[in-house]
């Protein structure tokens, strides 16, 4: 429905999290699933040469995604799209095909993101990750990326993600309630989103 009908992507995607989600309820009866294989656990709960295999997964993924995209012909027509959508199909680029296979791209490594999660916490939770989009979407922008589309970096979003983690940690050591990252969040999400905003503003200037 975005690559063919247009609808807008953030939309599409928060109305799919919430289908998804509800199904997940639904099917779990809103219980969690405790029966997990231990060897799953290796995922989430071992090391390796002292550095959790969770890590090394993730510098695995943020490597390789950071090489394929500033390496790949392919990949780069992703940035293309969100800067000029219009000017990408005079171009001569597969609109529909880029924007689908970043949806299918997305959609794996939310998976694989979930399994960890699973293994790490030996149970699959249904309400596991209830509230994390705007975490991700809060960390991306400040990493570099924009609403807008067309520009951003593997590595921006990962110092976006250490950033948040900081704040929130910095939180919970100063004994502030948990109850104010919520709030904490809110309020960064909305200056990163002001700054992109003024910075795409002045750069039109």
């Amino acid at each position: 429905i975005v690559a063919k009908i247009g609808v807008n992507p953030l939309i599409a995607t928060l109305g799919m999290m919430s289908i998804v989600r509800g199904a997940t309820l639904v099917a779990a009866q809103g219980f969690p699933l405790a029966k997990i294989p231990v060897g799953f656990t290796v995922f989430g709960q071992r090391d390796f040469l002292g550095i959790p295999v969770a890590v090394i997964i993730m510098i695995l993924i943020v490597l390789i995604g950071d090489i394929m995209l500033r390496k790949s012909v392919f990949l780069r027509q992703i940035y293309y799209i969100g800067g000029n959508e219009s000017a990408a199909k005079l171009a001569g680029i597969s609109i529909t095909l880029i924007k689908m296979f970043t949806f299918i791209l997305t959609s794996a490594l939310a998976v694989v993101s979930g399994l960890i999660s699973t293994s790490r916490l030996a149970a699959a939770f249904p309400q596991a990750g209830i509230g994390s989009e705007l975490r991700v979407i809060s960390a991306c922008i400040i990493g570099g990326s924009s609403l807008a589309g067309g520009e951003g970096t593997v590595f921006g979003s990962l110092l976006g993600v250490i950033i948040l983690a900081l704040v929130n940690n910095g939180l919970v050591l100063n004994n502030i309630s948990i109850y104010w990252q919520g709030i904490v969040s809110g309020l960064i999400l909305i200056l990163a989103v002001t700054i992109d905003v003024l910075t795409k503003k002045r750069g039109l200037k």
